[in-house]
């Protein structure tokens, strides 16, 4: 697989703050630090589970929000994906936003997304 950078969206977020939370109404943003970050890539085995995708933070419920780098980057932005910290398979995974200001801007609460009511 390919080694590629991260987008520059999430890098100036980690220059501003290194982690940290971000809300917009129902939509929560854990993002991981520069250390984290690795650590949550290798403990949930995301080279096993979703290779070429990198996760970034979580929504405080155990939904993972995940750079999906399996492809180049469009603009220099990643789609982003949300799956469970349960269910780590790329069939399982929803695609919520092409970039990290999309991500933002939508106020939904991620798990709705994944889990509609019937």
């Amino acid at each position: 697989m390919k080694l590629r950078d991260l987008p520059n969206s999430f890098l100036e977020l980690l220059k501003l703050s290194n982690g940290g939370s971000l809300e917009n109404d129902e939509r929560e943003i854990g993002v991981f630090g520069d250390q984290s970050l690795r650590e949550y890539l290798l403990e949930y085995q995301f080279p096993d589970h979703m290779p070429g995708c990198l996760p970034f933070g979580l929504n405080g419920g155990g939904v993972f929000y995940i750079f999906d780098m399996r492809e180049p980057a469009t603009d220099g932005e990643f789609p982003i994906l949300v799956a469970s910290s349960g269910a780590l398979d790329l069939d399982d995974a929803l695609v919520v936003a092409n970039n990290i200001n999309e991500l933002m801007e939508d106020p939904r609460n991620v798990e709705d997304l994944l889990w509609p009511e019937d």
